[in-house]
């Protein structure tokens, strides 16, 4: 039980404030994959 109940609070924690940010990323590879192309993007810009 405390494994499941450990994935839970990580997903949330994880999720809440990191969905908002990038935009729905549910992996966090794709989550990565949105950082860097933002960090490029704003690189590019200035």
């Amino acid at each position: 039980m405390g494994g499941s109940r450990r994935n839970l609070g990580r997903k949330a924690l994880r999720g809440g404030p990191v969905n908002g940010r990038v935009g729905g990323g549910q992996d966090p590879q794709t989550q990565k994959r949105e950082l860097l192309r933002k960090l490029q993007e704003k690189r590019q810009e200035t």
